[in-house]
Order: C-alpha cells, then structure tokens, then sequence
C-alpha cells in the first residue's frame, strides 16, 4: 500500500497546496469585502455564492465542469480543457493554442486547471465565510471605535487594526487544513 501511496503523494500535494494558496488568496479579501460592505449587493452575491460553492458535492461540481470545459467545448470547436488524469499519453490539438505535448508544461497545466478550480471554489467559499464572520465580530470591538475615533483612514483601521485580529482564528483554521492536503 505505501508503494502506492507514495507514488500518487507528489501530485496530490502539488494540487492541493495549489489549490489552498488560491483559496486564502481569493477567500481572504473576498470575505473581509463581504464584512466591511455588510448588507450590500456584492455581500448577498458573495453569501449566496459561498453556500452554493459549499452545499454542491465536489465530485458532482467536477463532473459539471468536465462536462461543460471538455466535452461541450471540444465537440463546438472551442477552446476545451482535458478531462482526466495529470498528463497526456498522447499529443493532441487545441483550436487556437495549437498542438500540445504529451508531458510538457502546458499539457500539465491544463490538466490541472480544472481540479485546482474545483477545490479552490470550495475552499474560498467557507473560508470566505469565516473571515466574513470574524471580521464582522472585531469590527464591532471598541479598538477599531477607538482606530476610527482617531481620525485613522478607513483603509489602515481594517487593514491594521482588524483584519489582523480577524485572521488569528483563520490561521488556525488553515494549519488544520494542510494535513488535509494528504
């Protein structure tokens, strides 16, 4: 078991660590956005993206997408991505990139495209949630009153004084979450 488990531990880590960089790049403004402009079109849109990206099953979302970015594409005539596996056994062409390598970057990027999308988009939406969440919690501390009272600039009283007190819960959130990545 371990022969095999080592031999599939390399691109399962260069995916899932791909995917939870993404994620706590997009999550995290995505969700301190949500909490500063609470009640707005783009907190409803972002609230009801994230229970959409977190209720849909991963699988079914991945089957969605290589239905749509693989089969429907390819059989238009458009720019289509790969289905399956992490590289190609063949070369083959794609209208407007042209021939593809079996084995060569482009062909393992392409093939990672749709996979890294599937993860990120559930990941980002519940951590977007929850930076969303403490956010909401340490702006309505009397030290980010205190911040704002001072005459400091919006700007530096949610980027200094809250988001840095909002993430402590959210970093430990994302150390529990490497282990996943095995």
């Amino acid at each position: 078991v371990s022969v095999v488990v080592v031999s599939r531990l390399p691109r399962t880590l260069q995916l899932m660590m791909i995917s939870i960089t993404l994620s706590i790049f997009i999550g995290i403004p995505v969700g301190v956005l949500s909490a500063v402009r609470q009640y707005s079109t783009f907190d409803y849109a972002v609230t009801s993206l994230a229970f959409f990206g977190s209720s849909m099953p991963t699988f079914f979302f991945a089957l969605l997408m290589i239905l749509t970015f693989s089969i429907t594409f390819k059989s238009m005539g458009w720019v289509y991505l790969p289905p399956g596996n992490a590289e190609s056994v063949k070369d083959y062409v794609i209208p407007f990139i042209g021939r593809v390598d079996a084995g060569s970057i482009l062909d393992k990027f392409l093939h990672l495209i749709m996979p890294v999308s599937v993860l990120t988009m559930f990941n980002v939406a519940g951590w977007s949630r929850y930076v969303r969440t403490s956010m909401l919690e340490v702006l309505r501390q009397d030290y980010v009153r205190t911040a704002r009272a001072k005459g400091l600039i919006e700007r530096v009283v949610i980027a200094k004084h809250a988001l840095r007190n909002a993430l402590i819960p959210f970093i430990t959130l994302v150390v529990f979450s490497i282990p996943a990545a095995f």
